[in-house]
């Protein structure tokens, strides 16, 4: 007598049991990698950067009567005309003075490169298209930056102004703001590394004459 074989047959078991393990095994395994790969990238969304301007109301004020200009600073800056580093000591300003330094760190004067903000008033006066070629000429001595020297029209209160940045050899960033008015040559410029209070002085720079 023929034996007739149950189409549910002993193989067809044994094959549905090992591809339940098999597709148990993968579903586990990209499981696994999932897991893996949420612990690297936690949260993929960015914070929004907010642009915070800065709190200059208790700001002090510098006012040049001669020259005709007043720029705003910290209260806990030092402003003064210069620093002599042998003796370690600085000249106070005076509302006539030519050369205005700003910093907020006063000793690196006499020991580093230091960040400030430099006010300089030159009496012989150039054709500002000849000045901006000039300082490039200087800042390029100075300038690391693969963009070379950046240099931007501009004005202030109407005066014609170019203003260049560059990074500097030393680090951070080089900013300098060129002017005449009045027959004198302006010279504003700040060197500073990280800190964004040096860029708010230059912007509360006003011709008040």
């Amino acid at each position: 007598m023929a034996i007739i074989w149950n189409k549910v047959t002993w193989y067809s078991k044994l094959l549905a049991v090992i591809l339940a393990i098999l597709i148990f095994g993968v579903g586990l395994y990209f499981g696994s990698e999932f897991e893996k790969l949420s612990l690297i990238v936690p949260n993929t969304v960015q914070p929004v950067i907010q642009n915070v301007k800065t709190d200059t109301s208790d700001w002090k004020t510098y006012q040049n009567d001669k020259y005709g200009f007043k720029i705003k600073y910290p209260a806990t800056y030092f402003i003064f005309q210069s620093a002599d580093q042998v003796k370690e000591s600085v000249t106070p300003v005076s509302s006539d003075s030519k050369q205005i330094y700003i910093t907020g760190n006063k000793d690196m004067f006499f020991c580093c490169e230091p960040s400030y903000v430099l006010i300089k008033i030159d009496p012989e006066t150039k054709d500002l298209d000849v000045r901006l070629e000039e300082e490039k000429a200087k800042l390029e001595l100075r300038s690391v930056d693969a963009n070379g020297i950046q240099a931007l029209s501009t004005n202030i209160a109407g005066v014609k102004a170019f203003n260049l940045t560059t990074q500097p050899v030393y680090g951070g960033e080089l900013q300098e703001l060129i002017f005449d008015k009045g027959g004198n040559s302006y010279t504003v410029m700040t060197n500073f590394n990280e800190n964004e209070s040096y860029k708010e002085i230059i912007k509360s720079l006003e011709l008040t004459k």
